[in-house]
């Protein structure tokens, strides 16, 4: 008699195989398309329509390469992304220099697609070209992971660590912000209790019951509700509340924190 469930197995990994194939042949289009967004927006009369299809279709293009297990091309995007998303959509932070910077993401990217293509496997090359890119014109001390999918909160965080050497990095979903941490060196984590699918005090409380290096990294939760106490080892070390007394607290929080880290 046939194994029907095996039959069922060998066909999905076949449609996950086309489907792969697929998206490999489409990058080059949607790296075209990503390209001429760039090129136009220096001079563009809708900047902030332009720059959000540019965050789209490169956040788009970042999450299908993890489901398609091509996380050269995850990596390179999501350097790519945090460039992208320092200009926060406003036109007067975009420049000349960011409009070359950018392209030079996108030739990474036109080399990276070219190895898979190629049936490359060893990406050396990409990860020197995405290490010499993502610190380009800037020297960054230390590392920033802010989780939240308001803009607003953003733009306090950057601002309370402006006199700081701080890199950002940002995140709107909690488990893609939980890998990051597992597997990324960071030295701050600041999260929203609100975010999708995995709320910001589960994702410190796993940080600091995992093995990662960065488990004991200063984090601070922004949060509307009161927050039950778990105990010292896995709270967060600053609980932010959203009042009228956020932005100072907020800075309170990162003098605390900046001065631990030069420390």
């Amino acid at each position: 008699m046939q194994d029907k469930s095996n039959t069922v197995s060998v066909d999905v990994e076949k449609m996950l195989a086309e489907l792969r194939v697929s998206y490999i042949a489409e990058l080059p289009t949607r790296l075209n398309e990503i390209e001429d967004i760039i090129l136009n927006l220096l001079n563009s009369a809708s900047f902030t329509e332009d720059f959000q299809a540019l965050y789209r279709n490169l956040h788009s293009m970042k999450g299908s390469a993890g489901t398609h297990n091509l996380h050269i091309i995850t990596t390179v995007c999501h350097a790519f992304e945090d460039k992208v998303v320092d200009v926060k959509g406003e036109q007067t932070r975009f420049s000349k220099d960011k409009l070359d910077e950018w392209l030079i993401f996108v030739d990474l990217l036109r080399k990276t697609i070219d190895l898979i293509s190629s049936g490359v496997e060893n990406f050396s090359e990409i990860e020197i070209g995405l290490e010499r890119l993502s610190g380009l014109g800037v020297s960054y001390e230390f590392k920033c992971l802010v989780i939240t999918a308001s803009e607003l909160h953003r733009n306090l965080v950057s601002n309370a660590f402006e006199k700081y050497a701080m890199k950002f990095s940002y995140a709107i979903n909690g488990y893609e912000a939980l890998g990051n941490l597992l597997k990324e060196s960071y030295d701050v984590v600041v999260t929203d209790m609100e975010v999708s699918d995995l709320q910001g005090l589960p994702i410190i409380s796993a940080l600091r019951l995992s093995n990662s290096r960065n488990k004991d990294i200063p984090s601070i939760l922004l949060t509307s509700g009161k927050v039950r106490s778990y105990g010292k080892n896995i709270d967060p070390d600053y609980v932010i509340y959203k009042d009228a007394d956020l932005i100072e607290n907020l800075n309170l929080a990162v003098r605390n924190i900046s001065s631990q880290l030069q420390a």
